[in-house]
């Protein structure tokens, strides 16, 4: 049988292993004078950690400890909080918008490419075209009802200061 190495003595000595693997390893200790020996290195080892003055177990948080922590924690909430904010802020429906009218010109382009003849790029080309331009027209009349409609509003509030004085 191979030897399980010392970190899975380390693992056994710990606990950490299934029972599957444990009782492997339990059954090689015996028969194996190095393994014995590192896994009753470990045994000295913890014995003699546990009989020291100020064993580690008995070790506690230094004064001050939590509260630290507490305040390490509630920078990181603050830091997160300015980060969502500074997101919020970026404008993502209209960053979304963008990728999604590149993708639809991806796909009317590039997509189609490796599939079609000359005469029907020349079709494309001129059908992207003619939806280019109404896509143009398009954004014409909804910059034209955004003025008359910011118009309409500067004059009713205007209108509403001249009410006030």
């Amino acid at each position: 049988m191979n030897c399980p190495g010392p970190t899975e003595i380390a693992r056994h000595f710990d606990k950490e292993l299934s029972a599957e693997r444990a009782a492997i390893v339990e059954d090689h200790l015996p028969t194996c004078p190095a393994c014995a020996a590192e896994y009753d290195a470990l045994a000295r080892l913890r014995a003699a950690l546990n009989q020291s003055p100020g064993a580690v177990h008995d070790l506690g948080a230094p004064p001050g400890f939590a509260a630290a922590v507490g305040v390490r924690i509630r920078a990181e909430k603050r830091l997160l909080g300015a980060t969502d904010r500074w997101l919020e802020r970026r404008r993502a429906p209209e960053w979304a918008a963008l990728a999604l009218g590149l993708s639809f010109i991806w796909l009317i382009f590039a997509a189609p490419l490796s599939r079609v003849g000359e005469s029907d790029l020349r079709a494309m080309k001129l059908r992207a075209a003619g939806e280019l331009s109404s896509i143009r027209a398009a954004t014409t009349r909804a910059k034209a009802e955004l003025g008359r409609a910011w118009r309409n509003r500067t004059s009713q509030e205007a209108t509403r200061d001249k009410e006030k004085s």
